[in-house]
């Protein structure tokens, strides 16, 4: 049910267009590598001293492990 629910979400957060191509969480062909590059970008901005915005989330401890255990 927990899965329905969530691709019922993203698919109805891409249909509306509502999270930026900058937000890497709940996006399709997004990933780990993507971050990385961002974080590049992010590292740019602080040389320049623009400020930048940014929160982490452990998805793991949000959605259980790669097993489908749900972590406590």
């Amino acid at each position: 049910m927990e899965k329905i629910l969530r691709i019922s979400v993203i698919d109805y957060v891409d249909g509306h267009n509502l999270l930026s191509r900058e937000q890497h969480g709940f996006q399709r062909g997004l990933s780990f590598l993507t971050n990385i590059f961002a974080r590049g970008d992010w590292a740019a901005a602080e040389d320049l001293n623009i400020p930048v915005d940014m929160i982490f989330v452990d998805r793991i401890k949000e959605d259980g492990d790669m097993d489908g255990q749900v972590a406590t």
